[in-house]
This record gives C-alpha cells, sequence and structure tokens, in this order.
C-alpha cells in the first residue's frame, strides 16, 4: 500500500495560490509519478523473491522425497512393516509490501517500502532407525559318543621274505670226528680205588657213547701197547662202537707206543673216512706211564724225561697238523701227571678220575653242530 500525504501552506492572495497549487501539483504529480516506478520495482522484485523461495522449497521436498524413496527401495519392505510415513515439505510464503507517500507542506516527500519474506521451511526427513535383528538360537549338538575302546590285541609275528644266495651247502649229518685212543698194556691192570684202570676206562669210553648223539657223530676207537692197531673205524653205529669197547686186545707188557698211537688217530682224522667240516676230537685214556719210546731223535728231549718229550712231541704235532684237532686226556693215576697234562689241548681238558660231571660236559663239548657258514647265503656282508 502507498500512502501519499500531501500538506500545503497558505499563501497571500488568491491567484498566487493558484500558481503555487498548480506548481505543486506539477511536482506531486512528478514525485508521484516516480514514486509509482519505484514501487512497482519494489513489488516486481518481491514477487521474483516469493517465486524463488517457492521454487527452492519444491526442490528441497523433491530431493527429500528421492531420498526417502532410494532409503525405501533399499530397505525392501522393511520401512512398510514398521510404518515408515514419508515426510511432506510445508512451504509459507507471505508477501506484504507498504507505500506510503507523505507530502508536506515543506515539500518533503517519503516514500516507504516494506517487503517481508517469510522463509521456506525446510523439509526434514526422518527415517526409523533400522532394527538390529536379534540373534537367531542356534540348536544345541547333542554331545559326542566317545567309543569304547577295544581291547588291545597283542603282537603277533610278521614273517617277511628274504633274498638269499642260492648257494648249495648240505650239512653234514655228522659233526664231530671222535676217535677213542685206549691204553690197553698191562699197566692197566692196576688197581686204583678198588678198581682196575682198565675197567675204569671202559666205563668212562661207554658213559660217553651213550650220552653222544650218534646222528650227528661218528667215533672210531684205537688200541694200543707194543704195537697200535684200529678197532673200529669212524662210525655212528652205537651198538658196534659199544662192542669194540668190550672187545679184549692181546697183552704184549714190553712198551706203550703212546706216540704212535697219537699219529694213528690223526691220520684217521685227517683222511677219508672223516667228514669235512666236522669237528676232530681224540679221547686219549691211560695209565699215563710212556715206556719204550724212542726219544734221541726228538729236539729238546733228554734222558731223564724223554720217553715223556716224545709222547708230548707226538701230541703236539697232531693238533697243530693239517687238520686241527682237540685232545682231552684222561688218567687213571697221577703217576704219568707231565704226559697227562702235556698231551691235552689245554689246561681245562686234562682229568684225573674224572666224575660222571666231568664226562658229562665233555661230551657236551665235542658234539658240536657244524653249520654252513652264514656269509655262503646272506648277500649282505656285514648285517
Amino acid at each position: 500500500m502507498i500512502t501519499l500525504a500531501v500538506g500545503s501552506d497558505a499563501g497571500p492572495g488568491p491567484s498566487a495560490s493558484l500558481v503555487t497549487r498548480r506548481s505543486k501539483m506539477s511536482s506531486v504529480h512528478v514525485f508521484r509519478s516516480r514514486a509509482s516506478r519505484v514501487g512497482h520495482t519494489l513489488a516486481v522484485a518481491g514477487l521474483l523473491a516469493v517465486v524463488m523461495g517457492l521454487t527452492l522449497g519444491a526442490l528441497a521436498g523433491a530431493r527429500v522425497r528421492l531420498g526417502a524413496a532410494g532409503a525405501a527401495r533399499q530397505d525392501g519392505s522393511l520401512g512398510a512393516s514398521r510404518g515408515y510415513t514419508e515426510p511432506t515439505a510445508a512451504s509459507t510464503v507471505t508477501a506484504t509490501a507498504t507505500e506510503t507517500a507523505t507530502i508536506s507542506p515543506t515539500r518533503v516527500a517519503t516514500a516507504t517500502g516494506t517487503v517481508t519474506t517469510t522463509p521456506v521451511a525446510t523439509a526434514t526427513s526422518t527415517v526409523t532407525p533400522t532394527a538390529t535383528p536379534s540373534p537367531t538360537a542356534s540348536a544345541t549338538p547333542p554331545p559326542t559318543r566317545t567309543p569304547t575302546p577295544s581291547p588291545t590285541v597283542p603282537p603277533r609275528p610278521a614273517y617277511l621274505p628274504v633274498a638269499v644266495n642260492d648257494a648249495t651247502c648240505v650239512p653234514s649229518g655228522f659233526y664231530s670226528d671222535i676217535v677213542f685212543v685206549l691204553d690197553v698194556s698191562r699197566y692197566m691192570k692196576q688197581e686204583v680205588e678198588g678198581r682196575l684202570s682198565e675197567a675204569w676206562a671202559k666205563d668212562w669210553l661207554r658213559l660217553t657213547v651213550e650220552r653222544i648223539d650218534m646222528e650227528h657223530a661218528r667215533i672210531g676207537l684205537v688200541h694200543f701197547n707194543r704195537d697200535v692197531g684200529i678197532v673200529q673205524h669212524l662210525t655212528n653205529d652205537r651198538q658196534a662202537m659199544l662192542r669194540a669197547i668190550d672187545a679184549r686186545p692181546p697183552r704184549d707188557n714190553s712198551s706203550t707206543r703212546m706216540d704212535v698211537a697219537l699219529h694213528v688217530a690223526g691220520n684217521m682224522l685227517a683222511g677219508d673216512e672223516a667228514t669235512p667240516g666236522n669237528r676232530k676230537v681224540i679221547y686219549f685214556i691211560s695209565l699215563m706211564q710212556a715206556k719204550g719210546v724212542p726219544w734221541e731223535h726228538i729236539p729238546g728231549c733228554v734222558e731223564t724225561s724223554g720217553e715223556e718229550c716224545a709222547v708230548v712231541f707226538a701230541a703236539h704235532q697232531v693238533k697243530n697238523g693239517p687238520v686241527p684237532v682237540t685232545i682231552y686226556s684222561l688218567a687213571t693215576s697221577w703217576y704219568g701227571n707231565g704226559v697227562l697234562k702235556g698231551v691235552a689241548s689245554d689246561p681245562g681238558k686234562n682229568y684225573l678220575l674224572p666224575t660222571d660231571e666231568d664226562l658229562g660236559r665233555i661230551s657236551g663239548e665235542i658234539q658240536t653242530a657244524k653249520l654252513c657258514p652264514p656269509s655262503l647265503f646272506w648277500p649282505y656282508p656285514g648285517r
């Protein structure tokens, strides 16, 4: 609204008053024309401001609705189910234009224009917070059943094949070759501890033959006095051996050729009738009195002990010959202690009146198994 107030000063005279009034009216008209243009300009500016406010408000509302719609699409049906309400944008625009023109008698024109613009309310979008889903209760699995342990089965031997060399070796059925050398001179008729030396000697031979496994041994018998003879060649016939022991050879009271008897027994063990690879043993039984044994050609032998020296020398040759021989010496008397110890292979193999326990130990020692050497079959040296 534009208000014009015009004041007049009362002057003297009507003409002057009229001229003055006309002049004032012309001035007022010019002023009113200018004020009208200013008012129109202000009104147009106000309307433009209103239009721009409405446009900005509409754009803001549309942007809010687009954001809400996008959130609703992302959340799917969650918004609908939770009662989501799309906010509305309210826009209020108030425009007031006031024009006041006051003409006072002092010709001061006052124009007042007031444009009031109410700011457009910005639409606020309130989004309901998304509810956090409660954790789904999981089913507790039943406890695992612990199996009852089965009783432990004791380990069993495992038999694995092994490759060996294809060699030929047939173990002999006889593991020992044994020759009994028995003194049958007149000296064996001497009584020792209530029995004849001959009886002691034959009992020892019988007991030994009965204890030896004849399937794994062969035994021969040599008698000696002045003469030396083979009574039984090597055999595994137990009964034939027992009959040879009981035979009564002719006696000669002149001498005891122990040296010759030892060489004869050694030749039997080294000859064709012996089994190669078997252990060779001489079982020497005597009163150990050397009589009629030449000693003069034996190095180191002297007259005082020449005959015994010659017998020990012969035993040494047999024990260390081409075929090693072990000699056990069994005496019925202590008279020939030097011969007893010198003939035996070592001190542990001479016995004076041996007991049954001694004979059992000798039987176990002389019957030694002959086995094929492992190197013949086993292709892995050192294992």
